[in-house]
């Protein structure tokens, strides 16, 4: 396979006193500036160094413990999940060792612009939703938004998890989201 995911971190203060599409258009100004190769591929090196059972072990190690006592693999998921050894002392690097840490508050997943056949024999395209998953617990974050847009539709989809925040806040939000994509 390959690596052609790409995490990037950007700080953007959105300015109250411009349009939303005003701070869409410097945030995504902001993103492209900062997606030159040599900052795209900076933790490449080191993540293809890294052994894939350790990179795939994170997430057995940070919900193992979750297992419930009746499943057949309790046993054995949970002592891994509590067994103190290189992959907690990854997490603790990432300050992911417990779930209630914070990594961040909106994770964005774009797969931009999708220029897919709109007619396949008898059948039609009417738009593509990506389901946008994550590199690590959903806890982690406030939202995972999901952005993928084909036959010229643009397709949301919002991921979070009520441990990290609330249904009714998330209403809000929605409801808040959905004027700014109105706006003009």
């Amino acid at each position: 396979m390959g690596y052609y995911a790409l995490g990037l971190e950007v700080k953007f203060k959105y300015n109250t006193k411009k349009s939303f599409w005003k701070n869409a258009r410097g945030y995504h100004k902001k993103i492209t500036s900062n997606t030159s190769n040599k900052k795209v591929f900076a933790d490449l090196p080191s993540f293809l160094a890294m052994d894939s059972n350790i990179y795939e072990a994170l997430n057995f190690k940070k919900l193992g413990t979750l297992v419930k006592s009746d499943s057949p693999r309790y046993e054995k998921l949970n002592s891994f999940g509590k067994r103190d050894d290189v992959v907690v002392g990854l997490l603790k690097r990432a300050k992911m060792e417990t779930l209630e840490s914070k990594l961040m508050g909106t994770a964005i997943t774009n797969l931009g612009r999708l220029d897919f056949p709109k007619i396949y024999g008898s059948l039609e395209l009417d738009r593509l939703i990506m389901q946008p998953g994550g590199a690590f617990p959903l806890v982690h974050v406030d939202m995972v938004l999901g952005v993928a847009t084909c036959t010229g539709k643009l397709s949301l989809i919002v991921e979070y998890a009520e441990e990290a925040v609330d249904t009714t806040t998330m209403k809000k939000i929605k409801t808040k989201a959905m004027a700014f994509l109105f706006e003009e």
